[in-house]
């Protein structure tokens, strides 16, 4: 795998951000990490993995959507259009051997949808956190680093649903969390390599831990790295991102069409939930575009945030 060209990595970030400060990182070339990534052993916590849930919970965002759509305001997030595709899911063999849980590699096909161009900031988490209540409380202020462009982290899936709800009723839109086939399409934005980028371990490009040990040890503002094809940015790395599904152990049986897969197999997980993206703390390798996680949906962590999908569609129905 070739050396990356850090001086050049740094002019594109500087010319794609020059409104922003720049952000010290190095590049490394390394092999792909093999571990499986379980970020907690899930607690006791209510189920929302029914054959219906996905439903239920679009159900849920229409609905407050729909409710507030006399008051229609300008959504308080920047959303990038994602045109709708075909790609190819999860991780193909390599000379290290076949990533279980990312595999089967399968093809999907994707409708169109909004997504964040960030992961949610500090600052809409705030906001959003004072709208009253759906189905459960929310902190004003949940993040162990603060900063009001920083992602908000340190919150749970539920939090994050509560977060959709909240949104959803405020603004006359339908929020809600990414499904796991929606997240990767987004990410990889048309790329085929481990990266939106291709195949290199470049640090400059995003926030995540170098091979020495060293990097920016916390989350950084968003959009301090260059975006990917569709315009996304922090897709790689920053924090994890909690996504609708269920996690299962590998994609044998996945749904093809993009929708949520919610019915949970595992019987040691039953109320885990995927994560993408890694974080300020993995090596680039864990961060790759097919990398998936999972953590119970009552877990807060200080590198779990997330992004929202927006479905438009469903009110120009009405």
């Amino acid at each position: 795998m070739p050396w990356v060209n850090i001086s050049a990595l740094k002019a594109k970030r500087r010319a794609l951000q020059a409104r922003q400060k720049s952000f010290i990182s190095e590049t490394a070339t390394v092999p792909m990490a093999m571990a499986t990534h379980r970020m907690a052993r899930p607690v006791s916590s209510p189920r929302y993995g029914s054959s219906d849930a996905v439903a239920r919970l679009t159900a849920d965002s229409t609905a407050l959507a729909l409710e507030g759509r006399a008051a229609l305001q300008p959504s308080p997030m920047a959303m990038i259009s994602i045109p709708q595709g075909r790609f190819l899911m999860g991780s193909p063999r390599t000379r290290w051997g076949e990533i279980a849980q990312e595999s089967p590699q399968h093809w999907v096909s994707v409708r169109a949808f909004q997504i964040g161009k960030f992961p949610v900031t500090q600052a809409q988490w705030s906001s959003v956190a004072k709208l009253p209540e759906v189905e459960r409380s929310l902190p004003s202020q949940p993040s162990y680093f603060s900063g009001e462009q920083r992602p908000v982290e340190n919150i749970s899936w539920w939090d994050a649903r509560e977060f959709c709800l909240r949104l959803s009723r405020a603004t006359g839109h339908c929020y809600r969390l990414p499904t796991e086939a929606e997240w990767e399409y987004a990410c990889r934005a048309r790329s085929m390599g481990w990266f939106a980028w291709g195949q290199q371990l470049a640090t400059a490009l995003a926030n995540c831990r170098c091979v020495e040990g060293k990097g920016a040890a916390q989350t950084t503002p968003v959009g301090q790295f260059p975006d990917n094809a569709f315009g996304l940015c922090d897709m790689h790395g920053n924090v994890w991102e909690w996504c609708a599904d269920a996690w299962h152990d590998t994609y044998a049986e996945a749904p093809l069409d993009g929708r949520a897969w919610l019915e949970p197999t595992d019987d040691d997980l039953p109320s885990a939930k995927v994560l993408r993206g890694g974080s300020w703390q993995e090596h680039l390798q864990d961060c790759r575009s097919a990398t998936r996680a999972n953590a119970a949906a009552s877990t807060r962590l200080n590198h779990v945030g997330f992004r929202v999908i927006c479905e438009d569609a469903v009110l120009s129905q009405g």
